[in-house]
């Protein structure tokens, strides 16, 4: 801005505000430079308020006045994110740790990031437990909070790693010797057991206590964790593991309340400011002071405030109407999606969100289009609509920056409720539930179907999703032979990838379903679901842990072990026992455990077992060593093999001993410490601050057009 416009707006717009409040002493401060003779006509415009020209500060004094009070910077996120030196080593972090972090999506966040008083709670929490866990309801702004102490991380030279599924990912990236922020986005899933069945079904809820408190051992580590409050709750009552942990004490509740009246008018105020909305709309927002409304609302949130102001998804609502479909967006937040869903996106794309939403928090694009292409093919032929080339392409350009977000690892949700309304969208409709279980090629998303329909078995799909309907079962049928991971060639080898739940997932969650419904047409399912796992086993070694959870199922069955179900589990052991001489320490941690609690074990089993434990201590525990690249692997070795030790009595001191030698060879590095550096300047208490009115926040709003 000029300095002769900068003037003008001055005498017009604050000058007459100066005048009504009378100050004794008015400061002027500006965001750009002004030169000393500007500083005598400004000086002159707002005397006799301004004592001095001292008390007008332009760029260069205001910069000048950040060096002297670093602590200023650093207590004030966007202060210091948003400084060129720490965006250089920011980028430079995530390059270098070639992280999914999209260090992109955060800055283009950051000039509308408004700081809570949750901000200064969740850094404390962080510094004192070096866990955080942020939970709240939907759309409260958990993962921008937990986004934005992230991305401090790697300003501080930290490891980013996030986590997309399983703490298997994490054990086997963490590293002790090495700064690591470890992040997991929705950790529980969408619905506890629904999305994430493997946290509990694979021991994931011992697993993750587990690597919190290696990461808690390191001396510099972290962890950040985000999962909406009423799901955590129920996890907590669900697994014992976690109600008995320190994960509770890590919490940092989210809530409305540590928004004040006057951030939540900064946030509507600068989603206006910074985003694309035509100031046709903006005006209609400030007549009769109607932004007052919205930021009084009851159902204010960020993520509503980010949606109404976002062109691409209201450009289609007339000027006129704006104010209206705001007032119906925040009296009804479900609506947002469905307006777009119905009327504003191709056939294609709504075939494509069908699908994702059955597929979890995210979908590889090579594994979705085949999903996507089945279901378009069936939905062409039977509605008599024409498809066109290159649909799945032009589906994702359509979605992209409203409904989904394109990533690295492929697509996602812009956010969770969009998922929550698609899958409300197929519970309310049978027929779209009988053409996906017609289309489907992924057991996955049959069985999500069912989990949809067991909260909701009086919605109209529960007349498709019950063991009643033949086509429901034979679709089920159809996918139990069908692959569970693809293979692709890499410059280290071949990689797999999981496109469908895995054979012992299948097996369990038919032997569940039957013992429900006692229903002889699904236990012929798992009879044909573990009979179609024999060629696998035959090949390759058993996921150990995986047919484990399968046991405890069946375990737990009486319907199901009545009706031969003790015949496949039986075999499902003798698998296990075969190979245990090939297992990790993990692994025997596992079998261990399930021999003392399992009922049946006979004599034959224990002697079996014997067999293999002596096999493991003399031979493959060596192996296991030597396989061991670095200090941290040879430490979390040592701590499995401690507590096979000390719970088992396993005769493994020797090679308590001998990684012992092996550490000792390292030399390690006592230099750094976690001293939380410009974190620590952050985690200062809240000042209470002052009580705004509402002329104050029309003051703001009165400068949003410039």
């Amino acid at each position: 801005m000029s300095f002769q416009a900068l003037y003008r707006s001055l005498k017009r717009d604050e000058l007459p505000k100066i005048q009504r409040l009378s100050p004794t002493r008015y400061v002027l401060v500006l965001s750009q430079g002004v030169t000393p003779a500007n500083k005598t006509k400004l000086f002159d415009l707002f005397s006799p308020y301004i004592l001095s020209e001292k008390d007008i500060i332009g760029r260069q004094e205001l910069n000048d006045l950040l060096k002297d009070f670093p602590q200023v910077e650093t207590a004030n996120f966007k202060l210091w994110f948003t400084s060129t030196a720490v965006m250089k080593r920011v980028l430079h972090n995530a390059e270098r740790c070639q992280t999914e972090f999209e260090v992109e999506r955060v800055t283009n966040a950051l000039p509308v990031f408004v700081q809570s008083n949750a901000l200064p709670r969740a850094i404390d929490i962080l510094k004192d437990t070096r866990v955080l866990v942020v939970s709240g309801v939907p759309g409260i702004g958990k993962t921008t909070l937990a986004d934005m102490i992230l991305f401090s991380h790697l300003e501080e030279g930290y490891e980013p790693i996030i986590i997309q599924e399983s703490m298997e990912q994490a054990r086997k990236l963490f590293d002790r010797d090495v700064k690591q922020i470890f992040y997991f986005d929705d950790f529980l899933g969408q619905t506890f057991l629904h999305d994430k069945p493997d946290m509990l079904d694979r021991n994931q809820d011992m697993a993750l206590i587990q690597f919190i408190e290696a990461v808690r051992r390191t001396k510099h580590s972290s962890f950040i964790l985000t999962t909406r409050e009423h799901i955590l709750r129920k996890a907590l009552d669900v697994s014992e593991k976690l109600a008995n942990s320190s994960l509770i004490q890590s919490k940092c509740v989210l809530q409305l309340e540590d928004y004040s009246y006057a951030q939540k008018a900064r946030i509507l105020y600068n989603h206006l400011y910074f985003g694309d909305l035509p100031v046709v709309y903006k005006e209609e927002l400030l007549k009769d002071d109607f932004f007052l409304g919205i930021i009084k609302h009851k159902n204010f949130s960020p993520r509503i405030i980010s949606w109404l102001s976002g062109y691409i998804r209201v450009r289609q609502i007339r000027v006129t109407d704006y104010r209206q479909h705001v007032k119906s967006l925040l009296d009804s937040p479900e609506t947002i999606w469905r307006h777009a869903f119905e009327n504003q996106i191709s056939q294609a794309a709504r075939n494509l969100l069908l699908v994702l939403g059955l597929q979890g928090d995210f979908g590889d694009v090579v594994d979705l289009q085949p999903a996507w292409e089945s279901l378009h093919r069936y939905s062409a032929a039977k509605y008599n609509y024409p498809m066109k080339p290159h649909e799945f392409r032009r589906a994702l350009q359509d979605l992209e920056g409203s409904f989904i977000a394109l990533h690295s690892f492929g697509v996602a949700f812009s956010n969770p409720s969009i998922r929550d309304f698609m899958q409300m969208v197929i519970r309310q409709s049978d027929t779209l539930v009988e053409d996906i279980v017609a289309s489907a090629l992924r057991f996955r998303h049959l069985e999500e179907l069912r989990k949809l329909c067991k909260d909701h078995d009086t919605a109209p799909i529960g007349r498709v999703i019950n063991p009643n309907n033949a086509n429901y079962i034979a679709a089920i049928r159809a996918t139990l032979d069908r692959p569970h991971m693809r293979w692709e060639k890499t410059k280290s080898g071949m990689r797999g990838y999981f496109i469908d739940a895995s054979p012992e997932r299948r097996l369990s969650s038919l032997v569940e379903w039957a013992e429900e419904s006692r229903s002889s047409a699904v236990l012929s399912l798992a009879h044909d679901a573990f009979a179609a796992s024999q060629p696998r086993f035959t090949k390759a070694l058993p996921d150990i842990n995986a047919v484990i959870n399968t046991l405890e199922v069946f375990d737990s069955t009486t319907w199901v072990a009545a009706h031969d179900g003790t015949g496949m589990r039986r075999m499902l052991l003798d698998l296990v026992l075969k190979n245990m001489r090939y297992a990790r320490h993990y692994e025997w941690s596992r079998l261990l455990k399930y021999a003392g609690s399992c009922a049946g074990w006979t004599e034959a089993d224990k002697t079996a077992v014997s067999k293999a434990v002596t096999s493991y201590c003399n031979n493959w525990v060596d192996e296991e060593i030597a396989d061991c690249s670095s200090e941290s692997e040879l430490k979390d070795l040592s701590d499995g093999l401690i507590d096979l030790v000390d719970t088992y009595s396993l005769p493994l001191d020797w090679a308590l001993r001998n990684i012992d030698e092996r550490l000792s060879s390292h030399e390690t590095d006592d230099s750094t410490s976690y001293d939380g550096q410009s974190l620590s300047s952050l985690s200062t208490a809240t000042t209470p601050s002052p009580q705004t009115s509402d002329d104050e926040i029309r003051g703001l709003f009165s400068t949003l057009l410039g």
